[in-house]
């Protein structure tokens, strides 16, 4: 379903782009305004057709575009991407401290986890397999259970 004509991105997405909430992205689902692809896990939604505000407006005629239009366009298209190269590194570090962060904890898990292991081992086996109320109050034992 998902095309390379559309914007399709996630609902979340969809509401940061569109500068709504993602309720209101919902409610335009559940109406048809706007097309969801929920095959996809995240739904991805196709908001190709709304006015999506990146910042810049692309006109892709143009035959009646002064030299000097095309290289503000240029100028604005670098600037955007630059930006969106910065942020990518910027989430690239995140990630490999997010990794980093998760093997060290894994790590301390599997540490912890021995330590339980070889505590559990090292204790004696209890004797009395009862339950506590049993141990304390003998009368309401089995036993006692049994007698009547």
């Amino acid at each position: 379903m998902t095309d390379n004509l559309g914007h399709w991105v996630t609902v979340a997405e969809a509401a940061a782009l569109l500068g709504k909430s993602e309720r209101t992205i919902w409610r335009w689902i559940d109406k048809g305004e706007l097309p969801i692809d929920r095959d996809q896990t995240p739904h991805l939604v196709d908001v190709g057709g709304r006015d999506v505000d990146t910042g810049i407006d692309v006109n892709l005629d143009t035959s009646d575009t002064s030299q000097t239009e095309r290289g503000s366009l240029i100028e604005r298209l670098q600037t955007e991407n630059d930006r969106l190269r910065a942020a990518n590194e910027r989430l690239g570090l995140e990630l490999r401290h997010a990794e980093d962060t998760l093997a060290r904890l894994e790590q301390e898990h599997n540490r912890l986890w021995t330590v339980h292991a070889s505590v559990t081992r090292a204790l004696p086996a209890p004797r009395d397999r009862r339950p506590w109320w049993e141990r304390i109050f003998p009368q309401w034992g089995r036993q006692a259970d049994e007698g009547d």
